[in-house]
C-alpha cells in the first residue's frame, strides 16, 4: 500500500530540495525569506525608477543637481553599513531591523511627494540609501543563515534571481504608475502597500535563521560492507529501508517520514516513497532515489544535527532497535551497471578463456 505523502506532491518536495528545506515548517519560513527579497527589490526599485523625475520634472533639477541625488542615496547607503548596522545589531533582532527599515522606507516615499528643495531631497535620498541597506543585509544574512554550508550558493543564486526579478518588474510599474497616475499618487500609494505589508512581518519573521542547529552530523557509513564495493558513478541507486512499527507509534512514525523525505529530496534523493505491506500491517518499506554512489555518500555528509535528531526518533520506532542501531537497509544498483561492480581485468581473462576455448575445440 503506497502512503502519499501529506504535504504535497514530489513536486513540491523537489522545490523544498531546491531551497535546502529540511522541515515543512522551516521551508515556509525558508520561503517567506526568498519572497521578502522579491517584495523588498519590488519597493526599492521606486527609489531609482521615481527620484529622476521627481527631480527633473517637480524640482526641475539639472542634470548634474541629479547627480548629487545618486551620490547621497549612494552615501545613505554607506553609512548604514559601515555606522547604522553595528550598532542597531546589537540593540534589536533581524526582523525588527527589516521593520524599521521599512517604516523609513514608507517615510522616503511620502517625503518624496512633498519635497520642496534640493537640500531636502539630499536628506530623503540619504535616508533612502539607509533603508535599502540595512533591509536588504539582514534579509541576506537570515538565508545563509537559514541553509548549510554546502548550499549557500544555491541560496545566494536564488535570492539574487528574487530581488533582480522584484526590482525589474518593479521599475516598470512604478514608471508605468507614475506616467498613467501621477507622480504623487504612485509615491502615496508606495507608502500605503509598504505599510500594509509590514502586517506580515511578524507571523513571517526572519528571526528563524538565528535559531536553526546546521552543524554538520554525516552518518555513519559503516553499514556499507558489501562484497563489491560500487565505483562513485554506479547508479541510480536505490536504497531501501524496512521498518516494523507498533500500531501506537504509526502516526508518529508517519509525520516523521514526512520531514525525512524533504531531508533526503534535500540531501540529493530525486524520488522517496513509503510502502505498507497489506499482510503484514505495521510493516514499512521506505524506498529512495539517487542518481549515483557518489551522491548517495554526499547524502550522508551533508545531514546536520537538527536533521540527525529527527533520522534517530525515525529509526528508534522501530521495534528492532534494541538489537540494531538502524533499520534493515538494502542498496540496490541499476542491472545495467553491474559490470562495473567486477574487475575489467577479471572480465577480460574470461573473454580470452572463452575465445581461446572456441579456437581449440575448431575442426582441424
Amino acid at each position: 500500500m503506497r502512503l502519499r505523502p501529506r504535504h504535497g506532491g514530489d513536486v513540491a518536495g523537489k522545490f523544498a530540495g531546491c531551497l535546502a528545506i529540511p522541515s515543512i515548517a522551516d521551508g515556509n519560513q525558508r520561503f517567506a525569506a526568498v519572497l521578502s527579497f522579491y517584495l523588498t527589490g519590488w519597493f526599492i526599485a521606486a527609489v531609482p525608477a521615481l527620484v529622476p523625475v521627481v527631480a527633473l520634472q517637480h524640482l526641475r533639477l539639472h542634470a548634474s543637481e541629479l547627480g548629487l541625488v545618486f551620490t547621497s542615496l549612494g552615501i545613505g547607503s554607506l553609512l548604514g553599513a559601515i555606522l547604522v548596522l553595528p550598532y542597531a545589531r546589537a540593540k534589536a533582532t533581524p526582523n525588527m531591523l527589516t521593520i524599521v527599515a521599512s517604516v523609513n522606507l514608507v517615510a522616503v516615499f511620502l517625503l518624496m511627494a512633498v519635497v520642496p528643495n534640493l537640500w531636502i531631497f539630499l536628506l530623503v535620498a540619504a535616508l533612502a540609501g539607509i533603508s535599502w541597506t540595512v533591509s536588504a543585509s539582514e534579509l541576506w544574512i537570515a538565508c545563509q543563515r537559514a541553509v548549510p554550508d554546502w548550499a549557500r550558493g544555491r541560496m545566494t543564486a536564488l535570492n539574487i534571481m528574487a530581488s533582480q526579478a522584484g526590482v525589474a518588474l518593479g521599475g516598470i510599474l512604478w514608471g508605468w504608475s507614475a506616467t498613467a497616475l501621477g507622480l504623487s499618487q504612485s509615491l502615496l500609494g508606495g507608502a500605503i502597500l509598504l505599510a500594509a505589508s509590514l502586517v506580515m512581518a511578524i507571523p513571517l519573521s526572519i528571526n528563524f535563521a538565528q535559531s536553526l542547529n546546521l552543524d554538520p552530523a554525516p552518518l555513519d557509513t559503516r553499514f556499507h560492507n558489501f562484497p563489491l564495493a560500487p565505483k562513485p558513478d554506479d547508479g541510480p541507486v536505490t536504497i531501501v529501508l524496512e521498518y516494523i512499527i507498533r500500531p501506537e507509534d504509526r502516526e508518529e512514525f508517519l509525520a516523521l517520514q514526512d520531514q525525512i523525505r524533504l531531508i533526503m529530496l534535500r540531501n540529493g534523493a530525486t524520488f522517496f516513497h513509503v510502502d505498507e505491506s497489506l499482510e503484514n500491517p505495521g510493516t514499512f518499506r521506505v524506498e529512495q532515489l539517487v542518481s549515483s554512489w557518489a551522491e548517495h555518500l554526499r547524502q550522508h555528509a551533508r545531514v546536520t544535527k537538527a536533521e540527525s535528531v529527527i533520522l534517530q526518533r525515525a529509526w528508534g520506532l522501530d521495534i528492532r532497535h534494541v538489537r540494531q542501531a538502524r533499520p534493515v537497509e538494502h542498496h540496490y544498483v541499476g542491472v545495467n551497471r553491474i559490470s562495473a561492480l567486477r574487475d575489467f581485468g577479471q572480465i577480460r581473462k574470461e573473454i580470452e578463456a572463452a575465445l581461446n576455448q572456441d579456437e581449440a575445440t575448431k575442426p582441424g
